[in-house]
């Protein structure tokens, strides 16, 4: 007898090969393995991941599996609490285990309970097991794939109305880009994580997301750079838990790096043949603000008699 979760979604182009049903529609495909004892079928569903990163998440309502210890939040105390999560880059957790894809997990789960989502290595695969008589079961993890490509893009329209505040101009597409207009020249906006694997402290790593807005420098004098500071390096001042290292010799006092810094939460700033700020986390327009206000102060334009600036 053909299960009803194949005969039932007529969108997909299916094979069969004794116990195995094989599904496709897109770039999405299906296979359905029937278990020798009980009658279960147990199915399996890849696609391309959202994002291209190489991201590694983990959700199950039942536990650990692959190896994988850390349980992450997801941002959502409900979902958090009824879920092990695990994510090497958990900065970027909240960008694409959104509400649209917890709750076509939540849907998948009133069938299996113990239906998975795990991304790694640019695919996505979503797992459940259920009888033959459950028709909804393939259209449920489709949604699951659908929820992840819907809370990216919902993510990035957010970020992008945020930031065109600013007067930046956001790109449609993962990962985030912008470019600012500025009375010195463009500026580049993209961002970048570390994994926690690579991080020297795995609870730091929640916490590596960062922006960074840059340019070329056309008038370049002696380079300089301010950064936070490791435990150990001497801190020319401090921003509440932050302290920061200064190297050469900037053209602006202290008081007025460290007002900057504050209200662009900035991890550092580096000045050479380009200009470089790094910002802690996804930057907001106020960040992006304060970012393009510093670079003009920094490159502002010499003072000339030309008729012609």
């Amino acid at each position: 007898m053909t299960p009803l979760f194949v005969t039932r979604t007529p969108d997909l182009t299916w094979r069969n090969a004794g116990a195995t049903y094989t599904g496709t529609v897109g770039d999405l495909t299906v296979t359905a393995r029937r278990r020798w004892w009980g009658g279960a079928w147990r199915l399996a569903m890849t696609a391309p991941a959202p994002i291209s990163d190489p991201i590694i998440i983990f959700s199950s309502p039942t536990g650990m599996e692959h190896g994988f210890w850390r349980d992450v939040a997801c941002g959502n105390a409900d979902f958090d609490y009824k879920h092990f999560i695990f994510s090497d880059t958990p900065s970027l957790l909240g960008y694409l285990l959104g509400p649209a894809t917890r709750a076509a997990l939540t849907a998948l789960e009133g069938i299996d309970a113990g239906a998975t989502l795990y991304i790694r290595g640019g695919i996505t695969q979503v797992t459940a097991e259920c009888e033959a008589t459950a028709e909804q079961v393939v259209t449920r993890m489709i949604a699951v794939h659908r929820g992840l490509a819907t809370d990216r893009d919902a993510s990035l329209a957010a970020w992008g109305e945020r930031i065109a505040r600013a007067g930046a101009r956001p790109e449609a597409a993962w990962p985030p880009r912008a470019v600012i207009s500025t009375r010195v020249g463009q500026l580049r906006v993209s961002i970048s994580c570390v994994s926690a694997e690579s991080s020297e402290d795995w609870f730091e790593s929640v916490d590596t997301l960062r922006t960074h807005v840059g340019g070329f420098n056309d008038r370049p004098g002696p380079a300089w750079s301010v950064a936070e500071a490791a435990p150990l390096v001497e801190a020319a001042f401090v921003i509440g838990k932050h302290r920061y290292a200064v190297t050469g010799t900037p053209p602006l006092s202290l008081d007025e790096l460290g007002r900057a810094i504050r209200r662009g939460r900035m991890h550092g700033i580096s000045v050479g043949r380009e200009i470089e700020l790094t910002l802690h986390g996804l930057a907001d327009e106020r960040q992006l603000s304060a970012a393009a206000a510093l670079v003009e102060t920094i490159l502002k334009p010499a003072a000339s008699t030309s008729a012609y600036r």
